[in-house]
């Protein structure tokens, strides 16, 4: 399965570009640099979810210990960008919330019809209270993935109302603060570890968006020890968390996690200084990453029920991502279209008024 890892990688070397001996891009932090790994990062999940379908490989196994790492840098890309906006617009906290929410909740509720009907195929039909409540309800997921919609979606609400409360920096510990209380949740009531792993990244991003220059200085003047300090943190955090549990409980071993998320999103953006991704195919990908993350799990257990099984393990990755790639783009455009319709009656609405 080495040769799909291969074939990614080759899509990520496909225009990439490298400034120049004693330069430093300057743009790393903006949506052109960062798009591009949201595309990536979904694919790699994919990869890594494989492994529960196809059995064990020592490249999958690998990709799986990195899943909840990847996550983390969705969270830190959002945490970045509420904060910056809100630091470029004063009203931007007030406005976002909105269509926010509904760029998530959409795909979410879109992505359940998918997989109400795979249930209903591979199980037995959805009474009416069960198919609202699979469709809607942010208490009952239907689709295992769709935990990341949820939680972000929270994060986005703790945001819009920390920041009609608090201003400036206060703002910024309050984001820290109810980060803190959410993982202390999770622990608490013994949530399920993919729950708080990454999430301590979203307050990450806010910080970097608030410290960013200061923080830019000291990575250009001490790159390469940045970078090396980075990836040991990343990779400690990574190797040692199973163990920090067996020491600690899950305590100890989300110290390990917030670590090895932290690490991560760091060296992302300290490579990208020196080295940017980005063409066609990424471009594409970023644009369904997140109707992509949430639908190919269908697709994967689909193609192992009886009625439609492909045991040929190439046949099988090659259909199964070949749907998850379709469904993924139509319920892309299919959100795109409704996010204009709601935006255009807003506008209508406003203009009455």
């Amino acid at each position: 399965m080495l040769i799909l890892c291969v074939i990614l990688a080759a899509i990520c070397l496909y225009k990439i570009k490298w400034a120049s001996r004693g330069f430093f891009f300057q743009d790393t932090l903006s949506l052109s640099a960062t798009k591009p790994y949201r595309g990536l990062f979904a694919v790699v999940i994919m990869l890594a979810h494989l492994q529960g379908f196809i059995g064990k490989n020592d490249v999958f196994d690998i990709l799986l210990g990195l899943a909840y790492i990847l996550v983390g840098y969705f969270y830190f890309m959002s945490g970045f960008g509420l904060y910056t906006g809100v630091c470029k617009k004063p009203n931007y906290a007030k406005a976002f919330l909105p269509m926010r929410v509904a760029s998530v909740y959409l795909p979410y509720v879109l992505t359940n019809l998918v997989y109400i009907f795979y249930a209903t195929y591979a199980y037995s039909p959805f009474k009416a209270p069960e198919f609202l409540r699979a469709m809607f309800s942010p208490f009952f997921l239907i689709n295992g993935t769709a935990w990341y919609v949820i939680s972000i979606l929270i994060f986005y609400i703790a945001f819009y109302f920390i920041f009609r409360v608090l201003k400036g920096k206060m703002a910024l510990w309050g984001i820290g603060a109810f980060t803190a209380g959410y993982i202390l949740f999770c622990l608490v009531t013994g949530k399920q570890y993919y729950w708080y792993a990454s999430c301590f990244t979203f307050w990450g991003g806010a910080l970097l968006a608030q410290f960013k220059d200061k923080l830019n200085l000291f990575a250009q003047k001490y790159y390469f020890a940045a970078v090396g300090g980075c990836v040991a943190i990343w990779l400690i955090g990574q190797k040692y968390s199973a163990l920090g549990k067996a020491i600690g409980g899950p305590w100890l071993e989300c110290l390990f996690f917030i670590a090895a998320c932290s690490g991560f999103c760091a060296t992302v953006v300290l490579i990208s200084k020196k080295v940017q991704i980005g063409n066609g195919i990424l471009s594409f990908l970023s644009e369904i990453s997140l109707e992509l993350y949430l639908v190919h799990t269908a697709f994967l257990r689909l193609f192992r029920l009886e009625a439609f099984y492909i045991e040929n393990k190439w046949t099988y990755i090659i259909v199964a991502f070949a749907c998850s790639f379709g469904a993924a783009t139509l319920l892309h455009w299919l959100v795109k279209y409704i996010l204009c319709v709601i935006k255009n009656m807003g506008k209508q609405n406003e203009g009455k008024i």
